[in-house]
């Protein structure tokens, strides 16, 4: 009695009359991480508490700069990467999810997608508007006008987002979070845009240390080339802490990890803080306040302590 047996992965048929390629088998999906409640929480507070801090952060400044009315094009770019970010930030507030998912958890995860695109593409045409005052590229104001990255800034992430719900539109949203679900495909198109914009934006601040050999234009507006200097090294801070931000935020939710709530807690904190300050000293009529008001405090203090040795001696 001769007994067969399969070779290359092939397995034998019920009635041993042949080998057949074995079924496809189910892969087990992923279970669903779960907090204690109280850990859970803990972990709702801790959100809250991020965006908290950068939606204080974010609207001082915007409120300060609109209360100047100051609004030429390099602060009108600025000024929509803070109304974006806050934006994103109030989105993650509320906790709709559920099984099914609701309608208004997979509005808010499209809604959060949207927002931090803008964010990132708002930081790239700022990095375009740095390079082209930099490397004389134009002699004032950027490359674009205003209503151009108005139109490019908040017009390109709309068509990233729809081409995303086109394909993964049910995986917006999960049962115990309304972000993104990094076990899909819908991963790749968040991320994949993002990182590209970034890297984009890094190169033009790299090629834009290289500008002293190019050659200069004469009559450049000095007050814009030397914002743009400014915005260079800034946003060399700013757009790793806001990448990071992202990035952590979207493991956290998606793991459930309390380390990572804490790191991202951390991280909205000193970003807010980062723009907060930033965007105020990159601008000329901001410096020159905060130049006037840091002159004035020196003074009094100096004529305070003068005031004392005087008393001191008679």
């Amino acid at each position: 009695h001769l007994r067969c047996s399969c070779q290359m992965g092939l397995v034998m048929k019920g009635d041993n009359s042949s080998c057949i390629v074995p079924p496809l088998t189910t892969p087990t999906p992923r279970p669903i991480p779960t907090l204690a409640p109280a850990a859970k929480a803990v972990a709702g507070a801790v959100t809250r508490t991020a965006s908290t801090l950068i939606i204080i952060f974010l609207a001082l400044t915007i409120g300060l700069f609109l209360i100047f009315r100051i609004f030429d094009p390099h602060r009108v770019i600025q000024m929509c990467e803070e109304i974006s970010l806050l934006c994103a930030h109030i989105c993650l507030f509320p906790s709709l999810h559920g099984k099914p998912v609701p309608v208004e958890c997979r509005v808010i995860a499209i809604c959060i997608h949207y927002f931090f695109t803008v964010c990132f593409t708002f930081m790239l045409l700022e990095a375009v508007h740095m390079y082209a005052m930099v490397a004389s590229v134009v002699k004032s104001k950027g490359m674009l006008s205003t209503k151009q990255n108005l139109i490019v800034g908040w017009g390109i992430p709309c068509f990233i987002v729809l081409f995303n719900m086109c394909f993964e539109y049910e995986n917006y949203g999960t049962e115990y979070h309304c972000w993104l679900d990094m076990g899909t495909g819908l991963m790749y198109g968040q991320y994949v845009p993002i990182v590209v914009m970034s890297v984009v934006t890094f190169t033009l601040i790299e090629a834009a240390g290289a500008a002293e050999e190019y050659v200069q234009l004469s009559n450049c507006d000095e007050i814009d080339k030397t914002t743009a200097l400014i915005s260079q090294r800034t946003l060399l801070i700013i757009l790793p802490l806001v990448l990071a931000s992202f990035i952590t935020g979207t493991i956290a939710e998606y793991e459930q990890q309390m380390p990572l709530y804490g790191t991202f807690t951390i991280l909205n904190g000193v970003v807010g803080g980062v723009i907060f300050f930033f965007h105020i000293t990159s601008h000329p009529k901001t410096r020159a306040l905060l130049s006037k008001v840091t002159t004035k405090l020196c003074g009094k203090k100096k004529g305070g302590d003068g005031g004392g040795e005087g008393e001191d001696n008679d």
